[in-house]
Parts: C-alpha cells; sequence; structure tokens
C-alpha cells in the first residue's frame, strides 16, 4: 500500500469507504455544472433596430435585418 501497488483487498476497502461519498460527490457536481454553450447574460436583440414598415423588432439576417413579423428586411440581399 505505501509503495503505491494495491492488492484486490485494499482496493475493495477503499471502494467501501470511498465509493459511496464519490458518487454523490459527481452528482452533486454533475448537478451543478452549467450547460454546454452560452452561459452569459445575453439579449439578442441588443443591436436590433425597428421595422420602419411595421415596428416590431428586426433580427440579423447575416450583414443585414430581417423583420420576424412581417418579413421585411433591409435591402440586403
Amino acid at each position: 500500500e505505501e509503495a503505491g501497488i494495491l492488492t484486490p483487498e485494499v482496493k475493495a476497502r477503499l471502494a467501501a469507504a470511498y465509493g459511496e461519498a464519490g458518487e454523490h460527490a459527481a452528482a452533486a457536481v454533475a448537478l451543478d455544472a452549467p450547460p454546454p454553450g452560452q452561459t452569459a447574460l445575453f439579449n439578442q436583440w441588443e443591436d436590433a433596430v425597428e421595422c420602419a414598415k411595421c415596428g416590431g423588432r428586426m433580427v440579423r439576417t447575416g450583414s443585414c435585418y430581417t423583420c420576424r413579423d412581417c418579413g421585411t428586411n433591409t435591402g440586403c440581399s
């Protein structure tokens, strides 16, 4: 054990001593971890403009904007 070589008996004893605590700790870490992808606060309409035709919010479509309500775009192709 001191030399770093674990016999099957020592492995079983360590598994019994730390097995349950390790499982609970792993579950707690998995629940506290944020989902993959965007984790910061983000406003998707931060740089959007209002539609001149209907007043709705326009969303970016490439380098242009398209209105989600009426479909008007800023003239880009």
